[in-house]
């Protein structure tokens, strides 16, 4: 069992986290990457709604995508109804919330937990057809369970956004889907400023024992050339390219290229961009469309939100989404935690299942006490 360690959240906001799932609202609780702002997306009324992601320029509020959710090219839309940044809620607001009536909600999931015995043997099968050249590369994933006496969600965001400063760091529920939570390092798509940025990012290592292999090298660049080509399919020109280097987050450092695009040449075309990255090799593979059936056929569970993509969208002057990775999906009583590493032909089976360790490190040391 685990115990969690009480950090301190304001008591009202605690309350509306507490109250939202309750009333089986959307909301998201987050806190951009290198800021100090606790940032509240409540929408007062029924589930998301489904959009289509060519609208997403006009769209204003919390986008939310699965990782399979591209096939239907939608994302999902918390709005912004209620949007609370640098203040507490009021006594007015929790009066409304506590008012509406409670909502029994049974949430579907699909939590398959391999062994480490099996996941070995579905990996060296994954180098196996690499290696017979079927593909160039192919993520696969898992599932970690973390079981508890109590989750206490707002005290576990807290944590874990005090851990991870350099992260994008949410708490998040969704009606039908669950309450999830995460720590990401990777930025999909960054507007402001006049410009645009995205990056390509992969290749894992324990930041006490970094020394990049041709293994990462080569699997950063299928993701940079990935992404350089997108830019210029979608008739994106004039961007700039900086990169490969180190970044470090938490005990795991990842090489990452960033791509900076003008606000002007992606006007128009956000929406296709997306659709055209979305998922990347860095949690698909490569080609997109093969390693995509392979992991359908491969994997025993269902991915949900896993390496799908989120953040706010025209929120108070930010648009900013994120690869949802690291993340859990929580229940009363435990937490799911999904994981995964990319496969090549040069991969080694057992060096991706400590991979999968390392990276179920970022949640499971929050979650203290096993």
């Amino acid at each position: 069992m685990l115990n969690i360690v009480a950090f301190a959240m304001p008591e009202k906001l605690t309350s509306v986290i507490t109250l939202s799932i309750r009333k089986g609202l959307p909301f998201v609780l987050y806190r951009l990457p290198n800021t100090a702002e606790i940032i509240l997306v409540v929408q007062k009324t029924g589930k998301p709604e489904e959009r289509k992601v060519q609208e997403m320029e006009s769209l204003k509020g919390f986008l939310v995508a699965g990782f399979a959710q591209m096939e239907l090219g939608t994302v999902f839309l918390i709005k912004p109804d209620i949007v609370l940044k640098g203040s507490l809620p009021s006594g007015t607001l929790l009066k409304e919330l506590e008012e509406l009536p409670d909502v029994d909600e049974l949430t579907a999931s699909h939590d398959v937990v391999q062994s480490e015995e099996e996941y070995l043997s579905t990996v060296q099968n994954l180098i196996d057809k690499l290696k017979a050249g079927e593909l160039q590369k192919v993520v696969l994933s898992r599932i970690v369970q973390a079981e508890a006496e109590k989750v206490d969600k707002g005290q576990l965001f807290t944590k874990l956004e005090q851990k991870y400063p350099d992260a994008f760091v949410y708490l998040m529920h969704l009606p039908r889907m669950g309450t999830w939570t995460g720590a990401t390092p990777e930025t999909l798509l960054k507007v402001g400023d006049g410009f645009a940025k995205t990056v390509a990012l992969a290749g894992t290592m324990p930041v006490e024992r970094m020394n990049w292999t041709d293994k990462e090298r080569e699997e950063q660049q299928m993701v940079t050339d990935f992404i350089e080509e997108a830019l210029v399919t979608e008739g994106i020109s004039g961007f700039q390219k900086f990169g490969p280097f180190t970044l470090k987050a938490g005990k795991l450092a990842h090489l990452k290229t960033t791509f900076q695009i003008s606000v002007e040449q992606l006007k128009g075309k956000t929406g296709s961009f997306i659709a055209r990255l979305h998922p990347t090799p860095a949690v698909c593979g490569l080609p997109k469309e093969e390693a995509f059936e392979l992991i359908r056929e491969t994997e025993k569970h269902e991915r949900e939100l896993y390496t799908g993509f989120l953040g706010p969208w025209n929120i108070k002057g930010e648009s900013a989404l994120f690869v949802n990775l690291r993340c859990a999906r929580l229940q009363e009583n435990s937490a799911s935690l999904f994981v995964g590493g990319g496969i090549t032909a040069a991969s080694i089976a057992a060096d991706e299942w400590q991979e999968t360790e390392n990276k179920a490190e970022t949640l499971l040391s929050v979650l203290k006490n096993l």
